[in-house]
């Protein structure tokens, strides 16, 4: 038997007699969580070692109960996971030395068999990927896997070694309750897992605040944290000025990272953006549990405290998007000049007495942040149709005076594709496909990067890096 008591996982034995069961001695891991946790559960791991009998009842629920009949702890019936879709954590690995050894302490080797056929996950130190196929319960894993080169201690890369040499070797797979094994033709075990219940994985994060070991702080102005989730296992992000990458696991509440690794980059501005990087980074590695509440992510430390606040990535305040739903704006599109929207659009007669119709709408490519100049802003993108064969996008920025002011405004171009838009150190970042030198307006292929920067009431362009020209 085996599972997660509320902070810590566990395992054991047991045997069945009919309806009766007895449970042998667990042993888990030690990690330590809030008190109320920990009391939950010893109150749990003593009412399993209670257990002499169980049912299953009308609802479908396991109940164990005592000698006396009385009901110890109720369960309900999970989903089990299936190969693909469900990430694995490696129990076990064959080091290539004709035996199945645990994972070096401190690590994590994932495997994720997603719908496409490709097999991604870390292997203790760097991430990899390859393609597999099944047919049964047959499977066969490609010898060609890629995988990121950093380097870790000697015993960890030799891990990393005998895992990816083990992969290719798999012949048939079995799920088991939450356990997979994959083993080679012979029927030697190659690798075991476990399934890991995990929210997290596809969530995209900014952090707003960290524990810098004496306390909460929030980010040095026109600096920026992310923290992206993946579902095989690995967090990766950039902590303001280097990218980052560890191992993570989230179960129920409790999460744990690391070890992480960062790349080696020094950035001198803005002052203190280092030592900033430097402990962010410190206190990923303290996190212990973990809440979500709505678009917000709290994180504590075993002992309590806060170790990382995070907001999802984009996430626009409610009331924000309401004030811009609705406000006005400037616009070459409208006879006034301007545009008062309505629920975020707008229209008019294109010319008096036309049956042809200008109209205005805001896009979803919201971001707040603050001007190189100290300015809270926020940048959003209008589309506006003046009723021709044109599709106009222009970026507007709107300033706190007394409500939502437009203060500047800029033409991104006619028919262009806005893949989003972000504030970095101050400056307004657009990624967008416009019309290459050789493409009709129609048909857009250049991928650019454009950066504005706000410069009293004028938005300037102020580089523009073409990433991909078909």
């Amino acid at each position: 038997v085996s599972g997660n008591s509320g902070c810590n996982n566990y395992s054991g034995s047991y045997e069945l007699d009919g309806n009766g069961i007895t449970f042998g001695p667990t042993a888990g891991n030690l990690m330590a969580c809030p008190e109320e946790i920990m009391v939950q559960e010893a109150a749990y791991l003593a009412n399993l070692g209670l257990a002499t009998q169980f049912n299953v009842n009308e609802a479908g629920q396991l109940v164990l109960s005592d000698a006396d009949g009385s009901p110890l702890l109720i369960y309900g019936e999970t989903e089990l996971p299936s190969l693909t879709g469900t990430t694995w954590s490696a129990t076990g690995y064959n080091n290539g030395k004709g035996g199945v050894t645990t994972l070096v302490s401190g690590t994590k080797i994932t495997a994720v068999f997603n719908e496409d056929g490709s097999l991604t996950g870390t292997s203790g130190c760097n991430t990899y990927n390859t393609s597999y196929t099944v047919d049964g319960s047959n499977i066969s894993i490609t010898d060609a896997i890629a995988a990121t080169m950093m380097a870790c201690p000697e015993d960890v890369m030799q891990q990393e070694q005998a895992y990816l040499t083990a992969l290719p070797q798999a012949a048939t797979y079995a799920i088991q309750g939450g356990k997979l094994e994959l083993r080679d033709a012979n029927g030697s075990l190659l690798a075991s897992y476990t399934a890991v219940s995990n929210e997290l994985a596809g969530t995209n994060w900014d952090v707003t605040s960290y524990n810098n070991g004496q306390g909460i702080v929030t980010l040095i102005i026109h600096t920026k944290i992310t923290a992206d989730f993946g579902a095989d296992g690995t967090l990766s992000g950039n902590a303001g000025c280097n990218d980052y990458t560890a191992s993570y696991e989230a179960n129920e509440g409790s999460l744990t990272i690391g070890p992480v690794i960062a790349t080696q980059k020094i950035c001198d501005v803005p002052e203190g953006i280092m030592e900033q990087e430097a402990q962010y980074l410190a206190a990923l590695e303290t996190i212990a549990t973990y809440t979500i509440d709505e678009a917000h992510m709290e994180t504590r430390t075993a002992e309590g405290s806060i170790a990382v606040d995070f907001q999802i990535a984009g996430y626009v305040d409610p009331e924000l998007k309401s004030a811009l739903e609705n406000a006005t704006y400037q616009s070459e599109f409208t006879q006034s000049g301007e545009v008062t929207l309505e629920n975020g659009a707008y229209s008019e007669e294109a010319a008096p007495g036309s049956a042809t119709q200008t109209r205005v709408s805001l896009t979803d490519h919201i971001a707040s942040g603050v001007s190189s100049e100290g300015r809270p802003m926020t940048a959003v993108v209008l589309v506006s149709d003046p009723g021709g064969s044109g599709t106009f996008y222009t970026l507007h920025v709107m300033e706190p005076q007394d409500g939502l002011v437009n203060t500047a405004s800029i033409l991104l171009g006619d028919r262009v594709q806005i893949n989003s838009v972000e504030i970095v150190n101050g400056q307004i970042v657009v990624d967008m496909v416009q019309a290459g030198p050789d493409d009709p307006l129609c048909c857009p292929t250049q991928h650019v990067v454009n950066t504005y920067d706000l410069q009293g009431d004028q938005l300037v362009l102020v580089n523009s890096t073409v990433v991909f020209d078909n």
